[in-house]
């Protein structure tokens, strides 16, 4: 996604004069030359000051430590910004169907656990909130 892309969804208005392509997210130490991060206090100096990271979003007070090679794009809040921008990279899930699930009638599958598509479930299981089980989990019977 360019990162013009990225800055018009969550209307931060920058002039840029490099539109590169954003791949995702990371912080400023290990961030790659296609990704954004972002900095918030001045303890991160040094790495700011090495990142490798695209683009970096920063406050007024940080723009001018921002590493040569990266964009400052200027926020109020980078932190924010950068949770706001982590919606753009998350990963699409399909709903799993109800008739791809094999849950044995016996077993327990507690609120806010999560199951995708063809999950079996065994006899006697309990399966916790907070649990993700992917597509094709098997759990088998008195888990």
């Amino acid at each position: 996604m360019k990162l013009s892309a990225i800055l018009k969804t969550l209307s931060i208005s920058s002039r840029l004069d490099n539109d590169p392509e954003i791949t995702g997210l990371s912080t400023l130490s290990d961030a790659t030359g296609s990704q954004l991060a972002y900095a918030i206090s001045s303890k991160h100096l040094s790495d700011l000051k090495q990142t490798e990271a695209a683009a970096v979003l920063v406050t007024e007070k940080l723009k001018n430590m921002v590493s040569a090679t990266a964009i400052a794009i200027v926020v109020a809040d980078p932190e924010l910004s950068m949770a706001q921008a982590s919606r753009l990279f998350r990963p699409v899930f399909d709903l799993p169907q109800a008739e791809s699930q094999q849950i044995d009638s016996t077993a327990v599958i507690f609120p806010k656990a999560s199951l995708g598509t063809n999950v079996t479930v065994g006899k006697n299981s309990r399966i916790l909130p907070g649990v993700y089980l992917g597509d094709h989990v098997v759990v088998g019977d008195d888990t």
